[in-house]
């Protein structure tokens, strides 16, 4: 089955999935949370922590704020992303993937840069494709202006909850 948590910018998605996270057994579930980083007081960026162990690296950072912005780096709008970020993402879901204790893959966020092809879209898609052939669930963050636009550009197979 699929999951998706969805409301606005700042509405508790991300709150939401780690509760979802938090309330499962023990190593039946895995996945990534992308957490808001804050630098005296202004949004710094985001970090991408790994649900587990609460491992983390930078995803982006506001090129407004942040005098060090990532390199090489992938841009949309005023953020800026590292690729390392998406790597480790990719890691995750793939241990997530190969382990049978996990049941359920959990993933922050699937927002405007997957549905131009960039970011975590490869990695989404085969998340939806695999997971059913692995028997796990999945649980997904997307931001309610663009719920219809991801159905239309992931579509899944199975069962869809909106939450």
């Amino acid at each position: 089955m699929l999951t998706i948590l969805t409301g606005a910018i700042g509405s508790g998605k991300t709150t939401r999935l780690r509760t979802l996270y938090a309330a499962m057994p023990p190593g039946t579930a895995e996945g990534f949370a992308s957490e808001r980083v804050f630098e005296e007081g202004r949004l710094r960026g985001y970090d991408l922590v790994r649900l587990s162990n609460g491992e983390r690296r930078t995803l982006c950072v506001d090129l407004a704020v942040a005098q060090d912005p990532p390199r090489p780096v992938l841009v949309r709008r005023r953020f800026a992303f590292d690729p390392e970020a998406f790597r480790f993402g990719e890691r995750i879901v793939a241990d997530a993937l190969a382990d049978p204790k996990v049941r359920c893959i959990l993933l922050d966020e699937v927002g405007p840069l997957e549905l131009e092809g960039r970011g975590f879209a490869v990695l989404y898609r085969r998340t939806l494709a695999e997971s059913r052939h692995h028997g796990k669930d999945v649980v997904a963050c997307v931001r309610a202006g663009i719920l219809e636009d991801v159905q239309r550009a992931f579509p899944y197979a199975g069962p869809v909850r909106l939450g």
